[in-house]
């Protein structure tokens, strides 16, 4: 029975990146980078991107950003709390213009909307399953002194929405100790 566990937990593990999507984003930079990758996301003027070559997602200056092309989908939120949900792609634009995204929902439903006004985007999709994000956190510490193993197991999921989100927390703690470090006496 535990060998089955073992393996099918193994199973699930190795499967997930699977269900990651292709590096088709393309982030045009006002200097005249490109970088290709996955929009994650943007919040607090930071979009973040994730590289195929880069172990972490990492931080870009949204004020630096010059347009953006991907055919993911997104929900985005503006200054004045309007949302629109499409994929984003963007036309080059003059020096003395403001930059433009544009959200296209439909081909004859698009939206033209100012960089500045642009305070959040988010991943999300037409499936089901596909509209959550999470993650699930396991640590071990141990401490010699006084022989002290502490175990957490975390998890976070996030169900998004154009209108709503939930968001489910959860968190647990084990502690163990087999007794505080005797002291030796000298005389």
């Amino acid at each position: 029975m535990q060998i089955r566990r073992t393996v099918s937990v193994f199973t699930l593990f190795s499967a997930l990146p699977l269900l990651g999507r292709e590096n088709t984003d393309v982030i045009f930079m006002q200097n005249g980078d490109r970088i290709t990758g996955q929009v994650k996301g943007l919040d607090a003027g930071a979009l973040y991107v994730s590289l195929p070559y880069v172990i972490q997602t990492f931080s870009v200056d949204w004020t630096k950003v010059a347009r953006i092309e991907s055919q993911q989908l997104f929900i985005v939120k503006t200054a004045d709390g309007t949302v629109y949900r499409g994929v984003l792609t963007a036309a080059e634009s003059g020096k003395d213009r403001p930059v433009k995204i544009e959200v296209v929902e439909t081909p004859d439903k698009q939206f033209s909307i100012e960089q500045a006004q642009i305070v959040q985007i988010a991943e999300t999709s037409d499936k089901f399953w596909q509209r959550f994000n999470g993650a699930v956190n396991l640590g071990i510490a141990y401490t010699k002194g006084n022989e002290t193993v502490q175990y957490t197991l975390g998890s976070q999921t996030e169900y998004l929405r154009e209108r709503w989100s939930a968001d489910l927390n959860w968190t647990s703690s084990l502690s163990k100790s087999s007794g505080a470090r005797r002291r030796r006496e000298t005389r």
